[in-house]
């Protein structure tokens, strides 16, 4: 076998095992949610600190140099999405 026809191979099990004839996924909608709170909790920062570097940013944005930076920081491209 080709490592082509393997993935092939596993395509199509993946396929059978997890879409139904429609294409429509049979994943459990619920507990794919409670899979995905239970991941934000433990690799999201807690709301409290991220309200506070949120203000932190909006007073720093208030200040006269603000617009001179932030223009230089778009025309550098920093508005773009990165390779990662």
């Amino acid at each position: 076998m080709t490592e082509n026809s393997d993935q092939s191979n596993v395509d199509a099990h993946v396929r059978r095992a997890f879409v139904d004839q429609a294409g429509v996924s049979r994943f459990d909608l619920l507990a794919l949610a409670d899979i995905k709170r239970f991941v934000n909790a433990a690799t999201l920062p807690a709301d409290e600190p991220l309200a506070a570097e949120i203000d932190a940013f909006w007073r720093a944005a208030k200040r006269p140099a603000f617009p001179a930076l932030h223009s230089q920081a778009f025309k550098a491209g920093y508005s773009r999405r990165g390779p990662v």
